[in-house]
């Protein structure tokens, strides 16, 4: 990231960047169009432009990535009290913000919740550059806390699709974490008219997912809803 990072911050690369990692090559992978994973600036000068300019902001935050990082919430109330645009702002290569990598860090669930509380609902469905929210996030590491907290502040967060196409609860599937899968699968709407989170790919991609992570009891024919798949 540019900067020398402590014990705790180099543990959080390793493990979110093995789930970033995981998105890249899935995204690789899928995508018919190779434009959809390209870097930013690579299309056009003026976006080349803008994409400098990024990099260059981002430095402003690092302090508050290191804070994100460790869960320091005083000295991260500091910066947003001088800097309000700093809640959504991009403090990472993968243009993620703030909640992201504490939600990824799962350094303070109390970080997490004060953060929450002075975002407004609408700004915790920002993206990295892979689509992710932070609700995704949460489902990626298995911070089932954190996921309850998006979710009550904008439950909307269950049905937005990453890149891939694939909603958090796709996420906590395949990388087996049965509580948090658990928790998303109690709170997501079977009839969510946009999303259909069982129906359709949507639903076979879960059900793949499940499967996969060996999360089911008994298959009875086709019938039995994703969510007696279970155990």
């Amino acid at each position: 990231m540019g900067c020398s990072l402590g014990r705790n911050e180099e543990a959080w690369e390793m493990g979110h960047g093995q789930l970033l990692a995981r998105s890249k090559e899935d995204s690789t992978r899928r995508s018919k169009s190779p434009t959809r994973i390209v870097p930013r600036g690579t299309y056009k000068s003026s976006q080349h432009h803008l994409w400098r300019e990024n990099k260059d902001e981002k430095w402003r935050y690092i302090p508050l990535l290191h804070a994100a990082l460790r869960g320091d919430w005083d000295s991260a109330k500091r910066i947003f009290d001088q800097d309000e645009a700093a809640f959504t702002a991009n403090i990472t290569d993968y243009e993620e913000t703030a909640l992201h990598v504490s939600v990824s860090s799962a350094r303070s669930i109390d970080f997490v919740k004060k953060l929450v509380d002075l975002m407004p609902a609408e700004a915790l469905e920002l993206p990295n550059i892979y689509g992710m929210t932070a609700l995704h996030n949460a489902a990626g590491i298995g911070n089932t806390k954190a996921a309850a907290i998006l979710v009550d502040k904008h439950p909307a967060s269950l049905y937005i699709s990453d890149n891939l196409n694939w909603l958090p609860l796709h996420w906590a599937a395949d990388c087996g974490h049965k509580e948090t899968l658990l928790y998303l699968l109690s709170v997501t709407k079977e009839d969510h008219p946009v999303s259909m989170p069982f129906a359709c790919s949507s639903g076979a991609q879960l059900l793949s997912r499940v499967v996969a992570s060996e999360f089911y009891g008994c298959i009875h024919r086709s019938r039995v809803p994703v969510k007696d798949l279970l155990y």
